[in-house]
């Protein structure tokens, strides 16, 4: 019994440690199992985190493509067109070079390059935003006259490029003159009607093309003629390479000059057709070359005028001339001086500014200073001419309208220029002896300046026929080589100095006025006849001059003395065979 009691102790001893073993290990298990559940529910959270970070980073990996895309595009196009910028146009041009030097049967393109001449004018006049307008209708526009496999680009401003594949020369002037017809009709912005001026200049590919700078290059130069061209466009020749060359060699000549001072102020007389007396200058600019000598402004004023150089020399021959006013106005005090204003510069603020400098630091009185204005700038834009001119007239200075007759001014605006003088254009001067009409022009001119109050000038008087004209119809002034040349500032102050007049003139009028044929004049008498001296300006100067010289002053020779020429270079200073004392006149023959 008390065995079988042991051994049942003993069992219920081990079946009870066996259970509490077993509790223990299921325990375990359980908090194995727990944490089991809890590292793969963090696994789940990881996971799931780790998705949702690759969610975000295929977000920001997309977001930053189409980052670098628009940046891309932003980089290589332009945003106000759409168009691809130059750096595209660069890239594209070597491709179709590389493309052609690889396979030379490939097919042949042409690059074109189109610019709106006038532009900055438009944009600044009504403002940059009108400005954008009109670049887009423009890009709008060209893009019509493209075809597909063509590149077309913004190169800058107002600047648009063009690669034209498949293309010979004849297929590129129809592109162009497509083009150029299209641009040309007026565009209406915002209530502004206007119109632009597109030139185009193209260069063919050929084999010697190894850059695409040596294309854009041919291209820039041909439009650069096309600008002279009434088509509109030029296709690049070898001939044109060397016209630029020297075209860039005179602006490089010029700017130099502008900083040497080469230039000179030259005087024109401008004289009383009536008494023959002189009244004022035309200030004319003459380039003294240190190589080639005197160049006449016809050289360089319109490539001036082209390429900015046309207002700091208007600005200096200004300042020049009145400051040489200055001074003779004490041989003269009523001396006027004309000034030529070029169109390029008439509307800009700077050239006020500057007139309104110029007469106060020269301290001339204002109404002494014409400023001269051809007839063609001021119709350009008439109201805003008016504007302008009423400004100069608050100035005090005096206004002359040059070249009339050849422009087109109509009679409604002509009465509301606030101007003084009109100029009666050389060309109608010049033909009076020839053709009828041109005197009954000249004779209309001057009716018609006298209706308005206006005084009139004739420009390029040549002989005693059209000055004998020109006082029947009553004109005022006179300015030709009948009176004088140009002359260097030395030479014109002595005719002040000696106070020379051309009544001497007045022989030959009477001849004229006579009913029958007036004799023969010999040809230095009509075309190089100047001046008449009836005193010199002091006479302890005259007394000097006869003391200390052969000649005795403007006598009349004793009758039974033949009379003699005799030199007066010493008198005036001037160059030899220039002025000569024939009884008691001053006649200069030989000016050139």
């Amino acid at each position: 019994m008390i065995t079988i009691l042991i051994i049942t102790i003993a069992c219920l001893l081990i079946a009870f440690g066996g259970l509490k073993y077993i509790s223990s290990i299921k325990k375990e298990f359980e908090q194995e199992l727990e944490k089991e559940r809890l590292r793969l529910k963090e696994a789940e959270n990881t996971i799931s985190a780790l998705r949702e970070q690759l969610i975000e980073q295929e977000e920001a990996n997309k977001a930053l493509k189409e980052s670098k895309e628009k940046l891309r595009r932003a980089v290589y196009h332009d945003i106000l067109t759409g168009l691809p910028r130059k750096e595209l146009f660069h890239e594209n041009i070597k491709l179709a070079i590389e493309k052609k030097r690889t396979n030379p049967s490939s097919e042949d393109f042409a690059v074109m390059i189109l610019n709106l001449d006038g532009f900055g004018d438009i944009s600044e006049s009504l403002g940059n935003i009108y400005g954008d307008k009109l670049i887009r209708r423009v890009s709008e526009t060209v893009r019509e006259v493209t075809k597909i496999g063509d590149f077309l680009a913004r190169l800058e401003g107002s600047r648009l490029g063009f690669i034209l594949n498949n293309v010979n020369e004849r297929e590129a002037k129809d592109i162009a003159n497509l083009t150029i017809t299209k641009l040309r009709k007026p565009y209406k912005i915002d209530g502004n009607e206007v119109t632009i001026k597109p030139v185009i200049g193209i260069s063919l590919y050929k084999e010697a093309h190894i850059r695409s700078e040596d294309l854009i290059r041919e291209a820039e130069i041909a439009l650069q003629e096309a600008r002279e061209s009434e088509k509109g466009y030029a296709i690049f020749d070898s001939s044109m390479q060397e016209r630029i060359l020297k075209l860039q060699q005179l602006e490089l000549e010029l700017r130099n000059a502008l900083e040497k001072k080469e230039f000179e102020p030259y005087f024109q007389p401008i004289v009383s057709i009536q008494s023959l007396t002189l009244v004022g200058f035309e200030v004319l600019i003459r380039w003294r070359h240190p190589k080639r000598g005197i160049v006449m402004p016809g050289e360089f004023i319109g490539f001036c005028e082209k390429n900015g150089l046309i207002e700091p020399m208007t600005y200096w021959i200004l300042a020049q001339a009145c400051r040489k006013l200055f001074y003779w106005q004490e041989l003269a005090p009523d001396l006027t001086i004309s000034v030529n204003l070029s169109g390029v510069h008439f509307s800009e603020k700077s050239l006020y500014d500057e007139v309104e400098r110029v007469i106060h630091e020269s301290r001339i009185p204002p109404g002494s200073l014409k400023l001269e204005i051809t007839e063609s700038t001021i119709m350009e834009d008439a109201e805003k001419a008016v504007e302008i001119l009423e400004k100069f007239k608050k100035l005090g200075t005096k206004i002359s309208i040059d070249d009339f007759g050849t422009g087109y001014s109509s009679l409604s605006y002509l009465h509301r220029f606030p101007v003084d003088t009109l100029k009666i254009d050389r060309s109608f001067i010049n033909g009076m002896e020839r053709k009828a009409e041109n005197v009954a022009i000249t004779r209309t001119i001057i009716t018609l300046a006298k209706s308005l109050n206006l005084s009139v000038v004739a420009e390029g008087v040549e002989n005693a026929n059209q000055l004998y004209h020109l006082r029947k119809f009553g004109c005022d002034m006179g300015q030709g080589y009948l009176f004088a040349p140009p002359l260097p500032a030395d030479k014109a102050e002595k005719l002040l100095q000696y106070k020379i007049n051309w009544q001497n003139l007045l022989t030959e009028l009477a001849e004229l006025e006579k009913p029958a044929s007036p004799k023969p004049k010999s040809p230095i008498t009509e075309q190089k006849q100047v001046a008449t001296s009836l005193k010199s300006p002091e006479k302890d100067t005259a007394k000097e001059i006869a003391d200390s010289s052969t000649i005795k002053g403007p006598q009349q020779p004793k009758q039974s003395e033949a009379p003699q020429k005799k030199k007066a270079s010493d008198i005036l200073n001037l160059e030899e065979d220039e002025i000569v004392v024939d009884e008691s006149i001053i006649r200069i023959l030989d000016w050139d």
